[in-house]
C-alpha cells in the first residue's frame, strides 16, 4: 500500500493473491500514468527481492501484468466510483 501512495495510484482490491491497482485518469498528470504504473511494478520486484534475501526459507514469487485501454466505470464497495 505504501508504493500505491508513493506513485499516486488507486488500490482497487485484493483478490486472493492478486493485488489490483489502477492509475487515476482524472489527475492533471494522467500523461504519466504508464510511467507510474511501470515504476510501481519495478518497485514491487525490488521489495520482494529484499524480502526474499531476508527470508531465504520463505521465498515468494511475483508476476506482474499491465494493461492499457479504455476506462470502464463501476462501483467498488460503497465509497468509491471508478
Amino acid at each position: 500500500d505504501e508504493l500505491v501512495d508513493k506513485y499516486g495510484l488507486n488500490k482497487v482490491k485484493t483478490i486472493g493473491d492478486c493485488y489490483m491497482v489502477t492509475s487515476v485518469p482524472e489527475t492533471k498528470e494522467s500523461r504519466h500514468d504508464c510511467f507510474r504504473v511501470c515504476h510501481f511494478a519495478l518497485d514491487l520486484f525490488e521489495s520482494l527481492q529484499t524480502y526474499n534475501n531476508k527470508n531465504p526459507e520463505h521465498k515468494l514469487n511475483l508476476r506482474v501484468g499491465i494493461n492499457t485501454g479504455p476506462v470502464v466505470a463501476g462501483v467498488v464497495g460503497t465509497k468509491r466510483f471508478l
